[in-house]
């Protein structure tokens, strides 16, 4: 079960609080702000450092459940970038 809270309203942005629920105990909480597109005024947030390039996830048929399940996770190592 999930709880949406609505935090704050304005005319340009939206906060939202979502917790999921399973058996009446909180499991997982998440705070998102939304803003309209073009409303941050003159101002661009542009960051230093590029995405790096990863791997693609793997499809689902390619899971191999034979070895054993993470659950409904997938996980892959990736090296640290420095600098």
């Amino acid at each position: 079960m999930y709880n949406v809270e609505r935090v704050r309203e304005g005319r340009s942005f939206a906060t939202r609080t979502v917790q999921a629920r399973q058996r009446g105990k909180p499991i997982f909480t998440v705070t998102l702000s939304f803003m309209k597109e073009l409303q941050g005024g003159e101002k661009v947030v542009s960051h230093a450092v590029s995405m790096p390039k990863v791997p693609d996830p793997l499809p689902d048929d390619a899971l191999d459940s034979s070895k054993g399940s993470n659950g409904p996770f997938e996980s892959q190592h990736l090296d640290s970038i420095s600098g």
